[in-house]
């Protein structure tokens, strides 16, 4: 799952993060031999809307990407590992076309998934 939260009441957002890392929860209990992955980007920082953060950072890894120019490589990293789909060599075409937007970065692995383009000679 790839999704921006732009919800800007944080009431809501803890309602969302508290409603996910039970889903997470409940999963891993019933279904151990499978992953569920999340990627979420909100601007936001977790420990303002997760209210039970220590027990969320067992099962979420968190990054914190505050200027996108020294970190879409971090963003373009963390995606293209967690959806396993090999990318390093056009890396440095995806942040030319992204101009270093999350967003358009995002879109662009949003739309490898759909299309289940995983080959890397298609991206």
């Amino acid at each position: 799952v790839i999704d921006e939260l732009s919800v800007s009441n944080n009431v809501v957002l803890k309602e969302i993060s508290d409603s996910l890392l039970q889903l997470v929860v409940y999963f891993n209990n019933k279904e151990s031999d499978y992953n569920l992955r999340f990627i979420i980007s909100t601007i936001p920082s977790p420990t303002e809307i997760i209210s039970n953060y220590s027990k969320a950072s067992e099962k979420f890894i968190f990054m914190s990407c505050d200027e996108w120019q020294k970190d879409s490589i971090k963003l373009i990293n963390c995606l293209s590992e967690s959806l396993d789909i090999k990318v390093e060599e056009f890396q440095d075409k995806i942040l030319k076309v992204s101009n270093n937007s999350p967003r358009i970065i995002k879109n662009i692995f949003r739309k490898i998934v759909v299309l289940d383009n995983k080959d890397n000679g298609d991206v």
